[in-house]
């Protein structure tokens, strides 16, 4: 009898004769130990509890053979631990115990073989036998294997990431800006009874971007999408399931603002394309341009995001000449524009941030009025000046002064425009008239000779001239000569001195009408002079005063009389 349930009945059996006594001899090998695990043979009994003694015993009587638990039989048991990180074991512990075979296998749950072992980066998730299934309760089977597993932890916090949204913003470059959240922002997600629940997309609080000197903030971007706002508004707007690194990207601005477009604007340099426009003299000219800005093209996608700069045209300025000068051109260091309000520049496209200089040079003279200003600056022109030698010989009228430009605007090969040099022919449209016994011989210019105005007008230059007209003297008295002017020179050739009789402004001297005086006693002591210092022997030169052009005049008169009374005298003799 095991805890009062019967495992085992044996019957010892005997035939007698009838009239032996109702008794048998007892059998102890029936009451010897069964072994049953966990118990020991404790006593012999009666069914009644009485003790069985003797040898004797009586026909139908049940021995009960008792037993009780041995605690000398004993059995081990144990469950092992494991930690396990992403799928390598790294720590197993085990638990183990000895109890009475008759005890069950199982073992008291030891939780702290399940503690936390603070790996790296890691933190204890959860607790689970090998096959997955959750472990409850305080008793384990023996035998068993417990996993205790470990989840991504970056942040340390001791709660898995995965049950974490972790946002962060950092500065692309330190040197250049800052951002106001250095630390990480972390949501976790748990149920109302405070479990840890699968997670759902989620927006970012957002943080602000500050530049620092010398720079500019450019954008914000998740790695996806670019947010040109300094706060964030665009990306704060998004939702994210998994962790987000927001990073601020800045970049150098030194340019943007102020007159010449020197100073910081908030915008990164290389995202805008800067014009300005000046003038290179103040003294001379002005340009029509804001004087407090300058002209900034900044580049931007429809969703404000800056963009790559692309070629642009300047919107251009007007050049504005002060009393006294005239525009000139403006250049952009590598062509020039000669209209005043930039019409070929502001249909180029410039790439690179570019200064339009206006030049202004003199304008004193022009080709309508000759001493009023004409909007060319004089040194692209020449003036055509006709004077007299000396206004007692012969005098010049008409158009005495003209101004002719000799620099074309023509456009090259390249498309550009340049001035270029074209020589100018004058006009003359001037009248020369003689005084007295002098009429016209020619023009001169210094270097050559011209026979009339038409000779001048076939002639080119590219320097101012002046125009000098030379008369000779005919001889006599009163009268006048003229030619020279237009295309009716009073000259024949290129006969320096010459007259025809009759003409207009000619007296004719009859030999009756010049008194003879006797010649000189024979014989006459000639000496010969030199041409050189005879004032008739050369031309007239440009630029002689009217002294020696008298002088000459006086000489030539003496010598005419001398020869007239000769020829008298000789006439006579005959």
């Amino acid at each position: 009898m095991v805890n009062g349930e019967v495992r085992d009945t044996f019957t010892e059996e005997s035939t007698v004769q009838v009239l032996q006594p109702d008794t048998l001899v007892r059998n102890e090998t029936l009451e010897a130990d069964q072994n049953y695990e966990g118990y020991a043979k404790s006593g012999v009994t009666y069914a009644d509890g009485s003790a069985v003694e003797g040898t004797e015993i009586e026909d139908g009587a049940t021995i009960i053979v008792s037993y009780e638990i041995d605690a000398t039989q004993t059995k081990d048991l144990s469950y092992t631990v494991q930690h396990v990180v992403n799928g390598e074991v790294r720590d197993t512990f085990t638990e183990e115990s000895t109890v009475q075979v008759l005890q069950p296998d199982t073992l008291v749950r030891n939780e702290t073989l399940e503690a936390d072992q603070n790996y790296e980066g890691y933190v204890k998730s959860e607790v689970a036998y090998e096959d997955g299934s959750s472990v409850d309760g305080n008793e384990i089977a023996s035998k068993s294997v417990l996993v205790v597993s470990y989840e991504v932890d970056k942040n340390g916090d001791k709660i898995p990431d995965k049950y974490q949204t972790i946002f962060k913003y950092e500065s692309a470059d330190l040197t250049k800006g800052t951002v106001s959240v250095t630390t990480e922002e972390v949501h976790t997600f748990r149920d109302i009874d405070g479990n840890f629940t699968e997670k759902t997309p989620i927006s970012p609080d957002g943080a602000t971007a500050t530049a620092k000197d010398g720079n500019a903030f450019e954008y914000w971007t998740d790695t996806e999408t670019k947010d040109p706002t300094s706060d964030m508004s665009i990306l704060k707007s998004k939702q994210y399931l998994e962790d987000t690194t927001f990073t601020a990207y800045f970049d150098s601005d030194e340019k943007g603002k102020g007159p010449d477009g020197n100073e910081p604007d908030g915008v990164p340099d290389k995202y805008e394309t800067i014009f300005v426009y000046k003038s290179a003299d103040v003294t001379k000219g002005t340009v029509d341009a804001d004087p407090l800005e300058a002209e900034v093209h900044v580049f931007k996608d429809a969703d404000g995001n800056y963009t790559e700069k692309t070629p642009v045209s300047p919107k251009g300025a007007n050049a504005i000449a002060l009393d006294g000068f005239a525009f000139d051109y403006w250049t952009d260091s590598e062509v020039n524009d000669y209209t005043p309000d930039m019409l070929k520049m502001k249909s180029n496209t410039y790439l690179v941030d570019t200064t339009f200089t206006a030049y202004f040079d003199v304008d004193e003279i022009g080709t309508e009025e000759p001493n009023t200003p004409d909007g060319v600056p004089d040194k692209y022109q020449i003036m055509f000046q006709y004077v007299s030698e000396d206004t007692n010989h012969g005098t010049v009228s008409g158009a005495v002064t003209e101004v002719k430009t000799i620099y074309e605007i023509v456009t090259g090969e390249d498309g550009n425009d340049h001035r270029e040099l074209r020589p100018a022919r004058p006009n003359a449209n001037v009248t020369v008239s003689g005084i007295g016994s002098y009429s016209f011989n020619n023009w001169t210019d210094g270097s050559r000779s011209y026979a009339n105005a038409d000779e001048i007008k076939a002639a080119e230059f590219t320097q101012s001239t002046t125009f000098t007209a030379q008369f000779n003297y005919n001889g006599g008295g009163g009268g006048t000569g003229g030619g020279g002017g237009g295309t009716s020179g009073g000259t024949t050739g290129n006969r320096r001195y010459t007259s025809t009789p009759g003409g207009p402004g000619s007296t004719t001297i009859t030999p009756e009408d010049v008194p003879l005086a006797p010649l000189p006693e024979l014989p006459v002591d000639v000496t010969l002079i030199d041409d050189d210092e005879v004032p008739l022997a050369p031309l007239p030169k440009t630029g002689q005063t009217s002294k020696r052009t008298t002088l000459t005049m006086i000489l030539s008169g003496i010598f005419v009389a001398v020869t007239a009374l000769s020829r008298k005298r000789k006439e006579e003799d005959s």
